[in-house]
């Protein structure tokens, strides 16, 4: 194959989507030619057999990757993290008896939710564990049997290409990390779009020119404008956030493709050297792909009203300034 032939990373990558079980696991891979494939799986066995056909370098799992440990609750933890003395604001106890913030997470997720980024906690409690979470572990165990390793380490990712990873991704935290603000619900028109805006956008800058029905490109995103507005003239009487929602079982690419795609493109930063862990080794970490800003994450409309904000504020302080 030339140089020109590699349209995609240079080496295979792949992303699982995790289900608590009533749902099949998505699975999405893409080589150097570019062509993004989906493969749905019925079972972890089935996925096991479709990663040893298509055989990854490497792996992101939507799901955690390691237990509770309790950390989060240790006060060398805290205060490194300058979490003594927070307090959940929705406590179970009574009023004056809360528990201190993020008790029961692990750090990789407490980090992320401190920031703004909100996203599901693991419980330290085995019982209390979701069944997803723990179809997750079972895909993790799996996959290591298989010879990939997992990414332990806080701070910059810098994987071996003679090694097969398998690295922990949140997609809400790589959109917002990678977009640089919380985009908005995934199954609204506008956290559709911006998304795949992201994608596009995150998949040129590595280089990549992906194909496949699995990838929206700009020929899948005319036929979907063409479909989204027949399906609102032909007397729907559907506002379009109502119509997407509508759209969304029957679209080749829906929001649990694009959160496996979303885990491609971290992958394909992290084999260029540009993502970043957070978290302890200890508990496992969520690689993002990039360096998480300082900081809260905010979404688009705060990010605007607080650049409006200042703006005003500046023009009002600056002499001879003229409205």
């Amino acid at each position: 194959m030339t140089t020109s032939d590699h349209h995609g990373p240079a080496l295979c990558l792949a992303c699982v989507d995790v289900t608590d079980g009533t749902r099949r696991l998505d699975a999405i891979a893409v080589n150097s030619s570019g062509k993004v494939v989906h493969k749905s799986c019925d079972s972890i066995a089935t996925l096991i057999a479709w990663v040893e056909e298509v055989q990854p370098q490497v792996i992101a799992v939507d799901g955690p990757s390691g237990r509770n440990v309790g950390l989060t609750q240790d006060d060398a933890i805290r205060a490194k993290y300058g979490w003594l003395g927070l307090r959940s604001r929705s406590a179970r106890d009574a009023s004056r008896n809360r528990l201190p913030k993020f008790w029961d997470f692990r750090v990789a997720e407490a980090i992320l939710s401190s920031q703004g980024i909100g996203l599901y906690n693991t419980p330290g409690n085995a019982q209390k564990v979701s069944d997803w979470i723990k179809t997750g572990w079972k895909i993790y165990e799996a996959l290591e049997k298989l010879g990939y390793k997992r990414w332990v380490s806080p701070g910059q990712v810098q994987l071996d290409s003679n090694q097969h990873w398998l690295i922990e991704i949140h997609p809400h935290a790589c959109f917002a990390v990678g977009a640089g603000y919380i985009l908005p619900e995934k199954v609204s028109l506008a956290g559709y779009f911006t998304r795949i805006a992201y994608l596009q956008k995150a998949a040129s800058e590595l280089g990549w020119k992906l194909t496949g029905q699995a990838w929206p490109g700009s020929a899948w995103l005319e036929q979907l404008a063409t479909t989204l507005k027949g399906f609102i003239d032909g007397g729907a009487c559907l506002a379009p956030e109502q119509a997407l929602r509508s759209l969304l079982p029957v679209l080749p690419v829906g929001h649990d493709l694009l959160d496996c795609l979303v885990g491609i493109i971290t992958a394909g930063r992290a084999i260029a050297g540009h993502a970043h862990a957070v978290g302890e080794t200890r508990d496992g970490v969520i690689v993002l792909p990039g360096a998480l800003a300082p900081g809260l994450y905010t979404t688009a409309v705060e990010m605007i009203a607080k650049v409006t904000a200042r703006v005003g504020h500046q023009l009002q302080v600056q002499p001879g300034v003229v409205g």
